[in-house]
Protein backbone atom coordinates (compact mmCIF):
# COMPACT_ATOMS: atom_id res chain seq x y z
CA UNK A 1 0.00 0.00 0.00
CA UNK A 2 2.84 2.34 0.84
CA UNK A 3 4.24 2.01 -2.68
CA UNK A 4 0.84 2.81 -4.17
CA UNK A 5 0.68 5.91 -1.98
CA UNK A 6 4.19 6.96 -2.98
CA UNK A 7 3.40 6.81 -6.68
CA UNK A 8 -0.10 8.24 -6.26
CA UNK A 9 -1.96 5.15 -7.49
CA UNK A 10 -5.20 5.63 -5.56
CA UNK A 11 -6.99 2.65 -7.11
CA UNK A 12 -4.22 0.25 -6.06
CA UNK A 13 -4.18 1.88 -2.62
CA UNK A 14 -7.94 1.29 -2.43
CA UNK A 15 -7.56 -2.36 -3.40
CA UNK A 16 -4.76 -2.79 -0.85
CA UNK A 17 -6.94 -1.37 1.93
CA UNK A 18 -9.65 -3.86 1.00
CA UNK A 19 -7.23 -6.77 1.04
CA UNK A 20 -5.74 -5.69 4.36
CA UNK A 21 -9.25 -5.38 5.81
CA UNK A 22 -10.13 -8.88 4.66
CA UNK A 23 -6.88 -10.26 6.10
CA UNK A 24 -7.57 -8.57 9.46
CA UNK A 25 -11.10 -10.03 9.46
CA UNK A 26 -9.73 -13.50 8.72
CA UNK A 27 -7.42 -13.08 11.73
CA UNK A 28 -10.49 -12.09 13.80
CA UNK A 29 -9.11 -8.60 14.37
CA UNK A 30 -12.54 -7.09 13.83
CA UNK A 31 -11.89 -3.52 15.01
CA UNK A 32 -8.85 -3.25 12.74
CA UNK A 33 -10.74 -4.89 9.88
CA UNK A 34 -13.65 -2.46 10.21
CA UNK A 35 -11.26 0.50 10.31
CA UNK A 36 -9.49 -0.65 7.15
CA UNK A 37 -12.77 -1.32 5.32
CA UNK A 38 -14.08 2.12 6.32
CA UNK A 39 -10.85 3.65 4.97
CA UNK A 40 -11.37 1.65 1.77
CA UNK A 41 -14.94 2.96 1.56
CA UNK A 42 -13.85 6.56 2.13
CA UNK A 43 -11.11 6.36 -0.50
CA UNK A 44 -13.36 4.55 -2.98
CA UNK A 45 -15.96 7.30 -2.53
CA UNK A 46 -13.32 10.01 -2.95
CA UNK A 47 -11.97 8.56 -6.22
CA UNK A 48 -15.36 7.46 -7.57
CA UNK A 49 -14.62 3.72 -7.45
CA UNK A 50 -18.14 2.26 -7.23
CA UNK A 51 -16.90 -1.34 -7.23
CA UNK A 52 -14.57 -0.47 -4.35
CA UNK A 53 -17.49 1.06 -2.48
CA UNK A 54 -19.61 -2.05 -3.03
CA UNK A 55 -16.74 -4.27 -1.91
CA UNK A 56 -16.12 -2.20 1.22
CA UNK A 57 -19.82 -2.25 2.15
CA UNK A 58 -19.88 -6.01 1.59
CA UNK A 59 -16.81 -6.49 3.77
CA UNK A 60 -18.27 -4.33 6.52
CA UNK A 61 -21.49 -6.35 6.40
CA UNK A 62 -19.53 -9.55 7.07
CA UNK A 63 -17.46 -7.95 9.85
CA UNK A 64 -20.59 -6.67 11.59
CA UNK A 65 -22.31 -10.03 11.09
CA UNK A 66 -19.44 -11.75 12.88
CA UNK A 67 -19.87 -9.26 15.71
CA UNK A 68 -23.64 -10.01 15.79
CA UNK A 69 -24.41 -6.36 14.93
CA UNK A 70 -27.23 -7.34 12.59
CA UNK A 71 -28.56 -3.84 11.96
CA UNK A 72 -25.22 -2.53 10.74
CA UNK A 73 -24.52 -5.74 8.83
CA UNK A 74 -27.85 -5.48 7.01
CA UNK A 75 -27.41 -1.77 6.27
CA UNK A 76 -24.02 -2.33 4.64
CA UNK A 77 -25.35 -5.42 2.84
CA UNK A 78 -28.16 -3.37 1.25
CA UNK A 79 -25.75 -0.63 0.17
CA UNK A 80 -23.44 -3.20 -1.40
CA UNK A 81 -26.28 -4.87 -3.31
CA UNK A 82 -27.54 -1.50 -4.55
CA UNK A 83 -24.14 -0.48 -5.91
CA UNK A 84 -23.41 -3.86 -7.50
CA UNK A 85 -26.79 -3.67 -9.26
CA UNK A 86 -26.14 -0.08 -10.33
CA UNK A 87 -22.82 -0.99 -11.97
CA UNK A 88 -24.25 -4.14 -13.56
CA UNK A 89 -22.10 -6.61 -11.62
CA UNK A 90 -24.41 -9.62 -11.49
CA UNK A 91 -21.85 -11.88 -9.78
CA UNK A 92 -21.22 -9.27 -7.06
CA UNK A 93 -24.96 -8.85 -6.61
CA UNK A 94 -25.43 -12.61 -6.30
CA UNK A 95 -22.60 -12.97 -3.78
CA UNK A 96 -24.06 -10.18 -1.67
CA UNK A 97 -27.45 -11.91 -1.66
CA UNK A 98 -25.69 -15.01 -0.31
CA UNK A 99 -24.15 -12.82 2.40
CA UNK A 100 -27.63 -11.46 3.10
CA UNK A 101 -28.82 -15.03 3.65
CA UNK A 102 -26.05 -15.50 6.23
CA UNK A 103 -27.18 -12.34 8.03
CA UNK A 104 -30.81 -13.47 8.05
CA UNK A 105 -29.81 -16.94 9.28
CA UNK A 106 -27.79 -15.43 12.10
CA UNK A 107 -30.97 -13.59 13.11
CA UNK A 108 -32.90 -16.88 13.08
CA UNK A 109 -34.93 -15.78 10.05
CA UNK A 110 -34.78 -18.87 7.83
CA UNK A 111 -37.61 -17.80 5.50
CA UNK A 112 -35.92 -14.46 4.79
CA UNK A 113 -32.61 -16.28 4.30
CA UNK A 114 -34.25 -18.47 1.65
CA UNK A 115 -35.62 -15.35 -0.05
CA UNK A 116 -32.07 -13.96 -0.21
CA UNK A 117 -30.90 -17.24 -1.74
CA UNK A 118 -33.67 -17.04 -4.36
CA UNK A 119 -32.40 -13.55 -5.27
CA UNK A 120 -28.84 -14.90 -5.45
CA UNK A 121 -29.97 -17.76 -7.67
CA UNK A 122 -31.57 -15.33 -10.11
CA UNK A 123 -28.58 -12.96 -10.08
CA UNK A 124 -25.66 -15.37 -10.33
CA UNK A 125 -24.49 -16.39 -13.79
CA UNK A 126 -24.84 -20.14 -14.34
CA UNK A 127 -21.08 -20.35 -14.97
CA UNK A 128 -20.17 -19.29 -11.41
CA UNK A 129 -19.87 -22.80 -10.02
CA UNK A 130 -18.08 -21.83 -6.77
CA UNK A 131 -20.77 -19.29 -5.85
CA UNK A 132 -23.54 -21.65 -6.95
CA UNK A 133 -22.07 -24.40 -4.75
CA UNK A 134 -22.06 -22.03 -1.75
CA UNK A 135 -25.68 -21.13 -2.54
CA UNK A 136 -26.67 -24.80 -2.80
CA UNK A 137 -24.87 -25.76 0.43
CA UNK A 138 -26.50 -22.92 2.35
CA UNK A 139 -29.94 -23.80 0.96
CA UNK A 140 -29.39 -27.43 2.06
CA UNK A 141 -28.33 -26.30 5.55
CA UNK A 142 -31.44 -24.14 5.89
CA UNK A 143 -33.59 -27.05 4.73
CA UNK A 144 -32.19 -29.18 7.56
CA UNK A 145 -33.28 -26.54 10.07
CA UNK A 146 -36.95 -26.96 9.13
Amino acid sequence: MKLAQEIGDRLTENNALGGMGTAAKNLERHAEAACLKRRQLDLATEIGNRRGQASAHGGLSIIYLEQKDHARAWSHHLQSVEIFKEIGDVAGTGRQHINGAHIRLSQGKQKLALECLDLADRALPKTHSKDRKALSNLRTSIGKLH
